[in-house]
């Protein structure tokens, strides 16, 4: 019986270099996606070292964290 693929949603915002890298480092089964709300700090940057580890990564301003989620 194959397992379940999981993705992993990572919303973000201005969470900056420390604990956006820390939940991209924590290196979850499953796939990963980053959704960045807007940030203004940096954050973009980060999600773009880790892309080509990421199934998709986004930053645009959206409706908070429930909406980058979903």
């Amino acid at each position: 019986m194959a397992k379940p693929l999981i993705t992993i949603a990572v919303p973000s915002f201005n969470q900056g270099q420390y604990p956006l890298n820390a939940a991209l480092e924590s290196k979850p089964a499953g796939e990963v996606c980053a959704l960045d709300g807007g940030s203004t700090d940096g954050s973009l940057d980060t999600i773009k070292e880790w892309e080509i580890k990421l199934v998709g990564g986004r930053s645009h301003p959206d409706d908070r964290q429930s909406a980058a989620i979903n």
